[in-house]
């Protein structure tokens, strides 16, 4: 089963602080993800890239299979519905 969202070699940065660094992330569709850390490990940073409203200093993503850019307006779309 193909997973409904891969992340692959994430890095986002602000200024020189690393906020977050993300090896391989996979989640199946009607999964629970939980997301459990102390503060500034990067949970909101994940969930806005997730979110399509940040974009990482580098890394590639895939929704559906089909990979993707941050800021596409018909893939915003689709997973805000």
């Amino acid at each position: 089963m193909n997973p409904l969202l891969r992340l692959s070699g994430i890095e986002k940065r602000y200024g020189e602080r690393v906020a977050l660094q993300l090896d391989e992330l996979e989640h199946l569709s009607g999964a629970a993800l939980h997301l459990d850390r102390t503060n500034g490990s990067g949970k909101s940073t994940l969930l806005n890239l997730l979110a399509l409203l940040l974009r990482p200093e580098r890394g590639r993503a895939w929704f559906q299979a089909e990979e993707i850019g941050w800021r596409s307006g018909q893939l915003l779309r689709c997973v805000a519905a």
